[in-house]
């Protein structure tokens, strides 16, 4: 990191922290509406983070017969 002097500090820094980030213990799923909504910035975060994940869109049509199987139903 220190010979690419043109990296921002700031930049730098999330580099060097992702690089010593603690290992998820399994497989990530995010599963939400296929919209730009709350979970646009976690999907933003995991992307920019290079954290692999699975994303899961839910169509509004299926929701009525998902819903009963989530954690709050």
């Amino acid at each position: 990191l220190n010979s690419q002097p043109d990296i921002p500090t700031p930049l730098r820094a999330a580099v060097i922290r992702r690089s010593s980030a603690m290992a998820f213990p399994g497989p990530i799923k995010l599963t939400y509406f296929g919209i730009e909504g709350v979970a646009e910035k976690v999907r933003l975060a995991l992307v920019l983070g290079g954290v692999d994940f699975e994303d899961d869109r839910v169509d509004f049509k299926d929701w009525p017969a998902l819903k009963p199987t989530t954690k709050y139903g």
